[in-house]
């Protein structure tokens, strides 16, 4: 199990903070021939500050690793070597985008050494795996808001996501409510039951709609 980054001491700002603990990013950047954007930073930033957020930016400018590796380098700040339930759930509403989203979440963590595993869960998984998931779920799994919607009926509930830290979704409406899903399912056992950071991103096609709600 994991044990947290330790309060700031009065000294110590957040975005001190935050600097050290990304620091193996920047050096993963680095090696491959990479540079963070701004907007990459900032998400990585807001996560370990606590904060939730939405990311928007255009195909292939780097969401994924925005909303992911902010949770890499608190773990890999923390030790946290894995095991004890899930650490990061990451909603896609499409099933064909599974296998690629494992993929790109499983790179990092093997060329930084941190040994969390990462599965996915859909409506094609395997029975036995399926199976083997209802005692433990893997550190990070990813999964569609159907198959999310299963696991939560679990009765070692607790036990599977006591340990959840964030909450990535391809859909800013997925998003809140699987966040909403999970906190309600844990409601039982308390507010100090999880602590989840959500970062979600969302898709130019839903930048009109999302606007013209917000002013209706």
């Amino acid at each position: 199990t994991s044990s947290r980054t330790p309060p700031l001491t009065p000294s110590e700002s957040a975005g001190d903070r935050s600097t050290s603990v990304t620091k193996p990013l920047e050096s993963w950047y680095d090696s491959r021939g990479w540079k963070p954007f701004d907007f990459q930073r900032r998400a990585w930033s807001g996560y370990l500050e606590g904060r939730s957020g939405l990311v928007h930016a255009a195909t292939g400018y780097g969401k994924t690793y925005a909303a992911w590796l902010g949770a890499v380098a608190e773990a890999l700040a923390d030790a946290d070597r894995g095991g004890g339930g899930v650490r990061v759930i990451w909603l896609t509403p499409l099933r064909a985008l599974v296998n690629d989203t494992v993929e790109a979440l499983e790179e990092p963590l093997r060329d930084l050494g941190l040994s969390w595993k990462v599965e996915k869960r859909t409506a094609d998984t395997a029975s036995d795996t399926r199976s083997r998931q209802r005692d433990r779920l893997p550190d990070v799994l990813v999964t569609t808001p159907e198959s999310l919607s299963i696991l939560l009926t679990f009765a070692n509930l607790r036990e599977q996501f006591g340990s959840l830290r964030l909450v990535v979704s391809a859909s800013i409406l997925v998003g809140l409510i699987a966040t909403f899903q999970v906190a309600y399912q844990l409601a039982p056992w308390g507010a100090q039951s999880m602590s989840v950071k959500a970062i979600g991103w969302f898709s130019a096609r839903e930048i009109g709609p999302l606007v013209a709600a917000l002013l209706v």
